[in-house]
């Protein structure tokens, strides 16, 4: 193990060498976002590894369906609509990063099944996925009240209604007064709440 730093400015000066793609001496919230996705790529990625070896029960070094089903504790005896729903995208989302077609799923297209950011097609099924269950009226985007109706925690809640309405306004980029799939993509990864933490650059 290398030296540890002796004071909060070694750390910060080492912790801004680590996220300073640009090497100017100061970090960016566009930086931190980056340094802050990696980060959380390689956490999932040892994440998978041990899932891989868990659920791979015929020890091929690969995940079928069955296996993943089995692994993620799939109630293939629920036959209700959002079970059957919850399954059918999941199988998108497996075909999806199943990406020599080959019916089992790699290390690393079964990372890119859990972590969607780290692949495009997966990505956009899955935000397809998940965009559709709260679609209400299916018409392919999100409107100001099927998004505050998800999001706000009571509906009731003036304060929590009032945030989620200030979030969607973030989110409508183009401001036609919907959340389309494009601009859902961001919520859905979590880069929409980085960016709007880390609003400005903040090491310098």
């Amino acid at each position: 193990m290398g030296a540890q730093p002796a004071t909060k400015e070694d750390f910060l000066a080492m912790l801004t060498k680590r996220i300073d793609g640009d090497n100017d001496g100061k970090v960016t919230h566009g930086e931190l976002v980056d340094h802050a996705m990696k980060k959380n790529k390689q956490d999932m990625t040892i994440s998978t590894e041990e899932d891989l070896q868990e659920w791979d029960t015929n020890k091929d070094g690969k995940i079928s369906w069955d296996e993943l089903k089995v692994g993620m504790a799939v109630d293939e005896e629920d036959t209700s609509q959002e079970a059957q729903t919850e399954q059918d995208n999941m199988h998108r989302k497996f075909l999806a990063a199943d990406g020599d077609s080959d019916g089992l799923l790699d290390k690393d297209e079964l990372n890119h099944f859990f972590f969607p950011a780290g692949n495009e097609k997966v990505l956009k099924v899955d935000t397809e996925n998940e965009l559709r269950i709260l679609d209400k009226d299916g018409d392919g985007k999100l409107t100001k009240e099927e998004f505050i109706g998800e999001f706000a925690a009571d509906q009731d809640d003036a304060e929590a209604a009032a945030k989620a309405e200030a979030e969607f306004d973030q989110l409508d980029v183009n401001k036609d007064g919907f959340i389309d799939v494009h601009e859902f993509k961001d919520l859905h990864t979590g880069v929409h709440y980085v960016r709007h933490t880390m609003k400005e650059e903040v090491i310098q």
